[in-house]
């Protein structure tokens, strides 16, 4: 919380590895402080910034989906996700190799509610090759409402392998193999500038570091070139 309020850490996780590595660096910093209350919220970037900003949250680890960022808040980019586009496990494009992304237009599409960069990646890729991109039919922030779509129906979504990993060992998703250049955006942890920060979420955002580092995830500077 906003301040240094005493055993308490408030933080904010994205989906994805986000949530893993902040599950991870919550028990290391808790390891240390046996007394510490933690409260884990959920949710974007788009949704998670503007609590982070008024000090609701103190920390927020999520994937950086947007190029515009509030100038109190500060970051440091941790690793670099791959996109990939998913169908079910049936799905008429499923097991073929180097799927064209004209194919790829003609099938429903899932996005999120908000727009994000990832989704501009995918836009770039269709331009190059004189496509539109597919309208998106179903849009939603709900990674198990647009699993369940998915396996009922040819519909398609893109997000990292770690979100729906899962879902792809227990055969529910397929991975697409797409003709086209890796489509990645980074994962970041965000904090406010120039405010006073407890203890715990200091240690936090060490743990986070080191986690990432020691895993071997941390991304190259060629990797994060171009990237806010």
């Amino acid at each position: 919380m906003l301040g240094t309020g005493t055993n308490q850490l408030a933080i904010g996780a994205g989906a994805a590895a986000a949530m893993e590595i902040a599950a991870a660096a919550i028990l290391a910093v808790r390891e240390h402080n046996p007394k510490l209350s933690v409260t884990v919220m959920e949710g974007t970037i788009e949704s998670l910034i503007p609590q982070l900003c008024s000090g609701k949250l103190d920390v927020v680890v999520g994937i950086l989906t947007t190029d515009t960022i509030e100038p109190i808040v500060g970051h440091q980019i941790l690793k670099v996700e791959r996109y990939h586009v998913f169908g079910r496990a049936d799905h008429p494009l499923a097991g073929r190799a180097a799927v064209p992304l004209s194919e790829l237009a003609a099938y429903p599409w899932i996005t999120g509610a908000d727009d994000d960069r990832a989704m501009d990646e995918v836009r770039e890729s269709f331009d190059r090759h004189g496509l539109n991109l597919p309208a998106a039919q179903f849009r939603t922030d709900s990674v198990t409402f647009a699993v369940s779509l998915v396996q009922q129906s040819d519909a398609l979504f893109l997000l990292p392998l770690e979100m729906v990993r899962r879902d792809v060992e227990a055969g529910k998703l397929a991975v697409l193999d797409v003709d086209a250049e890796p489509w990645t955006r980074p994962t970041a942890v965000f904090y406010r500038k120039n405010s006073t920060r407890s203890p715990d979420s200091v240690r936090f955002l060490q743990k986070v570091r080191a986690l990432v580092e020691a895993r071997g995830l941390a991304p190259t500077p060629e990797a994060t070139a171009g990237c806010l």
